[in-house]
């Protein structure tokens, strides 16, 4: 039983959302989202965090990846440091997992991408700008220090 965020139960548990009705999810996949959001965008703007979290749904959606939040986030070398590698989370997610998301925009967001908000189209990669050749590039968005394509 994944623990609850901390001040976050009543969004955390709220039935008036309209979720994608191509995507089943669990209470407990939507609070994997926010704490990768939280991992990965915990202080970059709102945007940058919807941005995350449609970067995992799109990812879900696509062939090329495992067809569920869990398996997506967990996926071997995939987001930086919250995978074990065997398809579970690595020690210092799972402390993530159990001392909540630090922010009430990382639940925000990862509902609203629930919900069928967008902001990167079907990009499923994202990387920090600083370490980013975007000359070599030429179908991205930047939002705050990530670059999505």
């Amino acid at each position: 039983d994944q623990p609850r965020s901390r001040g976050l139960g009543d969004v955390y548990k709220r039935q008036d959302i309209s979720y994608n009705s191509t995507m089943s999810v669990s209470n407990e996949e939507i609070y994997l989202l926010a704490c990768i959001i939280d991992w990965e965008a915990a202080y970059e703007p709102y945007e940058g965090k919807l941005a995350v979290a449609n970067v995992v749904l799109n990812r879900v959606r696509s062939s090329n990846y495992p067809n569920s939040i869990t398996g997506v986030i967990y996926q071997k070398s995939q987001f930086s440091g919250a995978s074990d590698g065997a398809g579970g989370p690595s020690a210092k997610f799972q402390n993530r997992l159990n001392s909540g998301i630090r922010t009430q925009e990382c639940m925000d967001a990862a509902l609203e991408a629930l919900s069928g908000k967008n902001n990167i189209g079907g990009y499923t990669s994202f990387r920090m700008v600083s370490i980013t050749n975007l000359s070599a590039m030429s179908d991205y968005v930047i939002i705050g220090g990530h670059v999505f394509h």
